[in-house]
């Protein structure tokens, strides 16, 4: 009797054929025909869907690491760049990289928080650097969603620590603005 495994390939019962052994064949075929169908479907399209999180999350790190390098060409040819400034040009492309390895190490909390807290960096310095990093941040928030879209039911978990995350990082810059002056 011939039956398909999780990789999609066709194997023999006994799992001789199977490209991976025949322990995943035997552990797929003990599952329920409705099983069944949802384990190969979701074979596949788990390792797609983690390569697009990860391309996003990616393309969210290279965009903000080049809104630095833009940023801080303009600034420090108008200006002398201060300690804080230059934090601020460190903090924000340190956020979306690790944003970016939490997303392509499947993590499930930090992806929410960093994509959070560079949201909150756009919005307090949206006067100045902030909107150059909005579309690293739409990256990384839409890798994670990407990522979280079977799970819609952690959704509003993920947006309260995105949100928490956001109104921190929003009052530790205005704490250090104050603090430590211009």
């Amino acid at each position: 009797m011939n039956s398909f495994c999780a990789t999609g390939a066709r194997c023999r019962v006994q799992g001789s054929d199977c490209p991976v052994g025949g322990t995943l064949l035997r552990a797929v075929i003990a599952l329920p025909p409705s099983r069944l169908d949802l384990a190969v479907a979701g074979a596949k399209t788990a390792a797609s869907g983690s390569t697009v999180g990860t391309v996003l999350a990616a393309g969210a790190a290279l965009l903000a690491l080049a809104a630095t390098l833009l940023e801080w060409r303009l600034v420090s040819a108008r200006q002398v760049i201060r300690p804080l400034t230059a934090f601020y040009f460190v903090e924000a492309p340190g956020l979306a990289w690790a944003g970016a390895w939490s997303v392509a190490k499947g993590r499930t909390l930090l992806p929410w928080a960093m994509a959070g807290a560079l949201f909150g960096f756009c919005v307090i310095g949206g006067s100045s650097i902030g909107p150059s990093y909005l579309p690293a941040d739409t990256l990384l928030a839409l890798a994670v969603l990407w990522r979280d879209r079977r799970a819609w039911r952690r959704l509003g978990g993920g947006v309260g620590i995105a949100l928490a995350a956001a109104v921190t990082q929003a009052a530790i810059m205005l704490t250090l603005s104050r603090g430590i002056g211009r």
